[in-house]
């Protein structure tokens, strides 16, 4: 009966709580709001990675493709142990403000990723440091 219980309220916290309608107060909200809406601006970072990189893939040749691949899954797993680094290794050493701060953190180097392939697409021809050329 406990289990039963239990279930049904998840699922109705998930229908609340996961709907598209639902926002979240991101200035004056409780633990759980200020962690949904730093997961939201480090998916809205990670979503326009994602964007600045298939523009890049395009841009440059079958070769320069292989690194940038490599290079993208390099950094990724680079951000992501940085960042449990920076935060003190995971949720059940940091409370319940571990996945705000967390999500911060992949946000502010998702951040700087981006910056670094917008810079890319943007070279210019005669700019032979460019691997974009």
């Amino acid at each position: 009966m406990r289990t039963i219980l239990l279930a049904s309220c998840l699922t109705g916290l998930l229908v609340v709580f996961c709907r598209p309608g639902f926002a979240a107060d991101c200035t004056d909200g409780n633990q759980m709001q200020l962690s949904q809406c730093a997961a939201q601006a480090a998916s809205s970072a990670d979503r326009t990675m994602n964007t600045l990189y298939q523009q890049l893939l395009k841009k440059i040749d079958p070769d320069s493709q292989q690194r940038l691949r490599a290079a993208q899954r390099a950094w990724i797993a680079y951000r992501d142990r940085e960042c449990l680094f920076r935060t003190g290794g995971g949720p059940d050493q940091g409370g319940s403000i571990w996945p705000m701060i967390n999500a911060q953190c992949l946000q502010t180097l998702t951040d700087s990723r981006n910056h670094d392939l917008a810079a890319q697409l943007k070279c210019q021809s005669w700019d032979l440091s460019c691997p974009a050329n």
